[in-house]
C-alpha cells in the first residue's frame, strides 16, 4: 500500500481510505476554524499554521495536506494530522464496533496508519486495567496462545503495548511476521507489529517484529540467514 493520497497523488481515493472517513469532518476544520473558503474544485485563504497567513489552499476532493502560496517566506506543506490532530484519535468514541464488524475501531485505527487491513488478520481487543480499559489491535503469534495488544488511545504517561497474561516470556527469542519467510530475500528487523506491517506495505520489503530492541528472534528466522552476517544494512 502506498503512502496517504494528497493533492499529488495519482491514486484515486474509495471508500476504504480513512482519508474519506474523515473527509466531512477535515473539511469542515479548515473552513470554519482555518478561515478556508470554498471556490470550485480548491479550498484557498486557509491560514497556514507555518506562517499564520491567510494564503494556503487545498483541494476539496483531498484535503490532506494544505499549501501555503508563500513560497519566498514560507511554502510549507502541512498535513491533516498537524494541522488537525483531534481527528486521529478518540477512536472508540468516533468508531466503535457494529455488529456488522466486530473489529471496526481497530480496523479503522489501522487504516489511519495506511495500512490495508485486508492482508494480513488481527483483532478488536479490550485492555482493562486498573481504574481503566482500552480497545486494542491485538494479534495472535503462532509460538504461544498469549496475544500482543497494541492499545488504542492509551490514558496518558501509560505504555502502548501488552501482552495477554501466561506462564513465562511471552516473546524471547521470537518474531512475528505477516506470512512464510522468503530465504532469498532481505529482511528487516524492527520493533513492533505496526512498524513491521508498515515497511512491508510501504516499501514492499518483508519484515519481523520483535518485542524489545534487547532481544533477537533466532528461533522465528531460522529459516532465513543474512548473506553476510556481519554487515549492516
Amino acid at each position: 500500500m502506498g503512502k496517504q493520497p494528497n493533492s499529488h497523488s495519482k491514486r484515486k481515493l474509495s471508500q476504504d481510505t480513512f482519508l474519506e472517513l474523515i473527509r466531512a469532518d477535515l473539511l469542515e476544520h479548515i473552513t470554519k476554524e482555518m478561515g478556508g473558503r470554498v471556490s470550485g474544485d480548491n479550498i484557498t485563504e486557509i491560514i497556514c499554521p507555518g506562517c499564520e497567513k491567510p494564503e494556503a489552499w487545498t483541494k476539496v476532493a483531498d484535503p490532506s495536506t494544505i499549501h501555503c502560496n508563500r513560497k519566498n517566506n514560507c511554502g510549507a506543506s502541512t498535513h491533516a494530522k498537524t494541522f488537525a490532530p483531534h481527528l486521529w484519535g478518540n477512536w472508540s468514541e468516533r468508531f466503535p464496533p457494529t455488529n456488522e464488524d466486530l473489529h471496526r475501531t481497530a480496523r479503522i485505527y489501522l487504516r489511519s496508519r495506511e495500512l490495508d487491513t485486508s492482508k494480513f488478520a488481527f483483532e478488536q481487543g479490550l485492555w482493562k486495567e486498573k481504574s481503566w480499559e482500552r480497545a486494542t489491535v491485538a494479534f495472535k503469534c503462532a509460538w504461544t496462545d498469549r496475544r500482543w495488544h497494541r492499545l488504542i488511545d492509551p490514558p496518558a504517561g501509560v505504555g502502548k503495548t501488552r501482552w495477554d497474561s501466561g506462564d513465562g516470556d511471552a516473546y524471547r527469542g521470537q518474531a512475528w511476521t505477516a506470512g512464510e519467510i522468503d530465504s532469498s530475500q532481505p529482511l528487516w528487523i524492527v520493533e513492533g507489529i505496526l512498524e513491521a506491517l508498515s515497511i512491508q506495505q510501504g516499501a514492499d520489503i518483508q519484515a519481523a517484529a520483535t518485542f524489545s530492541p534487547a532481544t533477537f528472534p533466532p528461533r522465528s528466522i531460522k529459516p532465513w540467514t543474512p548473506p553476510n552476517p556481519l554487515s549492516s544494512p
